[in-house]
């Protein structure tokens, strides 16, 4: 007398785990393309804020933009990253400074994580800064750094504050430069 036995043979659970797997995959790239999407859009939420508040606080200080306040030494925690500006990874809290005093901006948004790989960065040049010398006005650079690459905002450009500048900063998907001149 034979048995007939009903089940699942090892072919067909195989094919099962890997069809499971192969949707777990799909599933778990598309999760985190949506995650960097949302830190982007996010990222770029920030710009438009601060932007806003560079133009309010030029209007309301003579056409100038607030100063930078650089931290102590950002070099010594990222030594990549330069002198000379203000960062959002500012434990000191100056970051963008004159926003903050004059009643603009409180709180300057700061990106997620923000560290060393990812972080805002502002500077305000004078006329002669970066061996300018037929400009005759200031302007303020805003760069974001470590965007996830997923669009690159239509107002980031390549900034090169006048045609003999020893400097240029160069936007790319990811590193956004906003930038504008003093009247």
């Amino acid at each position: 007398m034979k048995r007939s036995v009903s089940g699942f043979t090892i072919v067909e659970l195989l094919i099962v785990i890997v069809v499971i797997a192969i949707l777990a995959a799909i599933t778990v790239v598309a999760f985190s393309n949506i995650q960097a999407k949302a830190r982007d859009n996010a990222r770029y939420s920030d710009v438009k804020a601060i932007l806003k508040a560079l133009e309010l606080y030029k209007a309301s200080n003579n056409g100038q933009y607030p100063t930078t306040f650089g931290t102590t030494n950002p070099t010594a925690t990222c030594p990549a990253v330069g002198n000379g500006y203000s960062y959002s990874w500012d434990t000191e809290g100056k970051w963008l400074q004159g926003l903050k005093d004059s009643g603009i901006m409180p709180t300057p948004p700061v990106p997620t994580p923000n560290d060393c790989t990812r972080y805002y960065q502002y500077y305000r040049g004078s006329a002669n800064t970066w061996g300018c010398t037929t400009l005759t006005k200031g302007w303020y650079l805003l760069r974001v750094y470590g965007a996830e690459g997923t669009f690159t905002p239509q107002e980031s450009a390549t900034f090169r504050p006048c045609p003999e500048a020893t400097v240029t900063a160069t936007a790319s998907s990811g590193t956004w430069v906003f930038s504008g001149y003093e009247n």
